[in-house]
């Protein structure tokens, strides 16, 4: 009888034991509820400008590129014509001037074609003439012809001749320069009309860029949140015209009860379970904890006349397929042991 009662006493002691080691080390799963959200992209135009056309309609999904809708800067076609106009009034100047400086070139390049052409003329009948009194000389038996003398440079030919080719040079060397000049006036890009042509040109390009900027096309395959205008209404600069976000949720915010906030920390990884029951569940991560208590939402509380408060907590979801707005059940594992808690509560007895 008395082993009877030992056995039990032993067996009661084993199990009371195994629950308390069993109750110190495990871990307790903090619970608390958010929404699935997702950040929202808001286009905007920083000119006042009109909407012409509309290719969307809110909760419409649309892909990477596709063309949202269309504005009109009333002013803008008028400046690109103006600009156009003066650009091409300027190119026929330049076109004008660019004709005349040819012209010119082209006369003094004649003017010393035939200078050449005269003074070689004159220079070739004095050769020529020298040539045929030589020829007459040689055939009077008479007269004694001195070659050395031909060869001479202060002969009355070459004197000649040389006095023709230093009236060449004086005659060309003013057209070479003033051609020179012309041609380089020609091709100088650094000139006044050149300058202004480039710069408007540019101003173009800037308008014709901001002309193609008025068709407005998605960045990111995403759906349609919301189109703030109709067709034809005028948009303020920088006011919202449309708002888009991703086609799934890239966070939760969350609201954890006021006495349960410190249990969680940034960075540490929880459980997203939905409340709909389809039975999956998604990882995300602690990206930030709020600095404030505040209240919680209504849909997040059993009874809207008992205001709960706490901290909010927004997580960073993985690959889900949860939906925009979804309650969901958030599971983390309090990374400290009631082992931990139950030392650390020794600790402020002893220090009390």
């Amino acid at each position: 009888m008395k082993g009877r009662k030992r056995f039990l006493t032993i067996w009661l002691i084993s199990i009371f034991a195994i629950a308390i080691i069993t109750a110190i080390f495990k871990k307790d799963v903090t619970k608390f509820y958010g929404i699935a959200s997702a950040e929202e992209v808001m286009i905007n135009y920083e000119k006042p400008v009109k909407v012409k056309k509309i290719n969307v309609m809110s909760g419409q999904r649309v892909n990477k590129g596709d063309l949202l809708f269309e504005l009109i800067r009333p002013s803008l076609a008028i400046e690109v014509s103006n600009l156009q106009h003066e650009i091409e009034q300027l190119k026929g100047k330049v076109r004008g001037e660019t004709l005349e400086i040819l012209s010119e070139i082209k006369e003094l390049k004649a003017i010393k074609e035939a200078k050449i052409q005269e003074i070689n003329s004159e220079i070739e009948e004095i050769k020529n003439s020298y040539q045929y009194n030589r020829k007459l000389s040689s055939e009077l038996k008479s007269i004694t012809i001195d070659e050395e003398s031909d060869e001479d440079s202060d002969s009355p030919m070459n004197k000649k001749i040389t006095s023709l080719s230093k009236e060449l040079e004086l005659a060309t060397n003013p057209l070479d320069i003033k051609i020179s000049q012309l041609e380089s006036e020609l091709n100088n890009s650094d000139d006044p009309r050149s300058i202004q042509l480039d710069r408007l040109n540019n101003e173009l390009d800037l308008l014709l860029k901001e002309q193609q900027e008025l068709k407005i096309t998605s960045s990111f395959d995403c759906i349609v949140s919301d189109v703030k205008f109709k067709i034809g209404e005028n948009i303020s600069p920088f006011e919202p015209i449309i708002t888009l976000h991703s086609l799934n949720p890239t966070y939760v915010k969350g609201y954890i009860h006021e006495n349960l906030y410190k249990q969680i920390k940034i960075d540490d990884e929880v459980v997203i379970e939905p409340l709909s029951s389809n039975g999956k569940s998604f990882k995300a991560k602690v990206l930030s904890l709020g600095s404030k208590i505040v209240e919680f939402p209504s849909r997040l509380v059993k009874r809207e006349e008992i205001k709960v408060y706490g901290v909010e907590v927004v997580l960073q979801l993985l690959d889900n397929d949860l939906l925009l707005g979804e309650k969901v059940l958030i599971l983390s594992n309090s990374s400290q042991s009631l082992f931990d808690k139950l030392v650390e509560y020794y600790n402020s007895l002893m220090e009390s």
